[in-house]
């Protein structure tokens, strides 16, 4: 198991355990590693404890990012007055002002877009339509589009992160699990992707058979023949 599962479990247990394990969660909002106080907003903000809104806040202020992302999110979450007049005041910092935007604007601007068009991997690369496009956390979050006539898919809100993509079409191989994509706050990711149709894997097996059937019944006859002209000599 890597740092990255255990990480992972380490989230889930916590949550799991929920309230109880607020005040641990609170103690290292202020660690000097920058992933634990960004995991350790994250999970108070599932759990949605009122008690860690004031170790929270702080946050808003951090040096990085993501941790400021983070403790927004949770503070959403978590939802009292004091909570929402703190996010109210951080929406200032992603450069507007708290009057000049909307809450479903605020909630674009810590989030960020994937997009862009599935196509075969084949037939000169013509775009795929009805396509499902997933993409998932590490922690199973997951966002979802189905591309357009043009092949094209656009998925919006997406919260920052490391996402792999799954695409699924009618008619073509499903890809599970593949190409990473971090989606940065505010930020407009544009990934191509391509998929394989079945017939194609279906007739690609089948001449890939028969060429192997072919190399082996040469290299036989080869041997057989080989075998014969050795006998021939020694008679």
């Amino acid at each position: 198991m890597d740092e990255n599962e255990n990480r992972e479990d380490a989230v889930r247990i916590l949550i799991s355990i929920g309230e109880d394990a607020v005040p641990a969660l609170i103690q290292v909002l202020k660690d000097d590693d920058r992933g634990v106080r960004y995991y350790a907003a994250y999970v108070l903000g599932n759990i949605r404890s009122e008690d860690a809104v004031p170790a929270l806040i702080p946050l808003l202020q951090d040096q990085y990012e993501w941790v400021r992302v983070a403790s927004a999110q949770a503070l959403k979450k978590i939802g009292p007055s004091e909570a929402l007049k703190a996010v109210e005041e951080y929406r200032g910092k992603i450069e507007v002002t708290a009057s000049e935007i909307s809450k479903e604007e605020y909630e674009e601007k810590i989030s960020g877009i994937v997009r862009g068009k599935v196509l075969d991997a084949l037939e000169t690369e013509n775009p795929v339509p009805g396509a499902s496009v997933v993409i998932v956390d590490p922690l199973g979050n997951q966002y979802e589009a189905t591309t357009e006539t043009d092949g094209t898919y656009r998925i919006e809100e997406v919260s920052p992160g490391e996402y792999l993509f799954t695409i699924v079409a009618p008619g073509y191989v499903p890809r599970r699990g593949f190409l990473a994509v971090t989606v940065i706050s505010d930020g407009d990711h544009y990934v191509d992707l391509k998929i394989t149709r079945k017939g194609f894997l279906k007739k690609f097996s089948f001449a890939l058979a028969l060429c192997v059937v072919l190399v082996i019944a040469f290299v036989l006859n080869r041997s057989h023949y080989r075998r014969e002209k050795k006998e021939d000599r020694m008679n």
